[in-house]
C-alpha cells in the first residue's frame, strides 16, 4: 500500500510539472534585427535564422522561451524564403504575424522558440 501512494505522488507531481510543447499566432510584431549564423559558435549552428523583436514579445500566450530572440534551424524546406518574408519586414518597417513553436523538436538555441511562419502586415 505504500509503495502506491509514493508511486501516485511521484505520477502526480511528474504530471503536474511536464511542459507541453504550443504553437501560437504572435503578431503584430515589429523586427528589430535578422541574422543568419554561418559557422557553428557561441551555442548556434551554423545556418541557424536569429530574429530580435523590438521592444521582446509582450504576450508569450504560454510558450515558454526568450521573449527578445527567436531562433530557428535551417531545414531547407522553404526556410529561404522565410528569410526573405522576414528581412523584406525589416527593412520596410512593417510588421510581421508570426507562428512560434516551443517544440524541442524544432529548437534550434536552448530557451528560445522557433518560427514557423512569418507574414507581412501593412
Amino acid at each position: 500500500m505504500k509503495c502506491r501512494v509514493i508511486t501516485g505522488f511521484l505520477l502526480t507531481i511528474f504530471a503536474s510539472s511536464s511542459v507541453q510543447a504550443k504553437d501560437v499566432h504572435l503578431g503584430p510584431q515589429m523586427i528589430e534585427s535578422v541574422a543568419i549564423v554561418n559557422s557553428a559558435s557561441f551555442g548556434h549552428n551554423a545556418g541557424n535564422l536569429e530574429v530580435k523583436i523590438e521592444g521582446g514579445i509582450t504576450d508569450l500566450k504560454g510558450l515558454n522561451c526568450d521573449v527578445n530572440y527567436l531562433t530557428t534551424t535551417n531545414d531547407g524546406v522553404g526556410f529561404d524564403n522565410m528569410v526573405s518574408v522576414l528581412l523584406a519586414a525589416h527593412v520596410s518597417s512593417k510588421p510581421v504575424l508570426l507562428g512560434v513553436t516551443d517544440n524541442p523538436a524544432y529548437n534550434a538555441y536552448p530557451g528560445r522558440c522557433s518560427i514557423l511562419y512569418s507574414q507581412i502586415q501593412k
